[in-house]
């Protein structure tokens, strides 16, 4: 699996894990509260400012990170122009792109094994009704690693089949990721029995 932790290194990855969550968190529950057209727009140049300030490079990689996405997006503007509410529509696709690029900001500029330390502390009171905590901290760190593994054969896929075919792949690559996303849960899901029985 790979890791979404950019390697190109920022005064972002200098910030304590917990703050960036911190913000992230607040940033999302103020910005689905918002409906003033105007200050989305500014929060949603801010978030590009944010991701260009390292440089043009790991703007390209927090650009393609989130490339495949995209399909999605431009699936629920559809489906809002479909039923008469395009107004409604472009304003939350605004409000997902800006959440989603702070959430990709800080995952791209956070160690994983930071994030899970995290997660394991401030579950950690649920160990005393019997929870295993490094349980869950381990499974967080194996579904995060997963993403970029994803993509990536989304990408391949997409490739695949432009080599093959002029016309666009589209709901075609659906199932054959959908395969390729089981069979990468049964090795999560192995690797999770494998850490429980050594643990146990």
């Amino acid at each position: 699996m790979l890791n979404l932790n950019s390697p190109i290194k920022t005064p972002y990855h200098r910030l304590p894990v917990v703050w960036k969550l911190a913000i992230l968190s607040i940033t999302t529950i103020v910005v689905y509260q918002l409906e003033n057209h105007l200050i989305l727009v500014v929060l949603l140049l801010a978030m590009f400012l944010l991701n260009l300030m390292p440089g043009i490079n790991f703007l390209k990689l927090a650009i393609r990170n989130l490339s495949p996405i995209i399909p999605f997006m431009v699936f629920i503007l559809l489906w809002h122009v479909f039923t008469g509410s395009t107004v409604q529509g472009m304003v939350l696709l605004v409000k997902f792109m800006i959440v989603i690029s702070l959430a990709n900001l800080v995952t791209m500029t956070s160690q994983l094994d930071e994030m899970i330390a995290l997660i394991e502390k401030l579950v950690k009171p649920l160990r005393k009704i019997g929870l295993d905590v490094s349980f869950l901290g381990l499974t967080f760190g194996l579904v995060i690693r997963s993403v970029p593994n994803l993509l990536e054969i989304t990408r391949r896929l997409n490739f695949s089949w432009r080599s093959r075919s002029l016309k666009r792949p589209g709901w075609r690559l659906i199932f054959p990721l959908i395969c390729f996303a089981l069979d990468d849960a049964d090795h999560v899901a192995e690797a999770i029995k494998a850490r429980r029985s050594n643990n146990g």
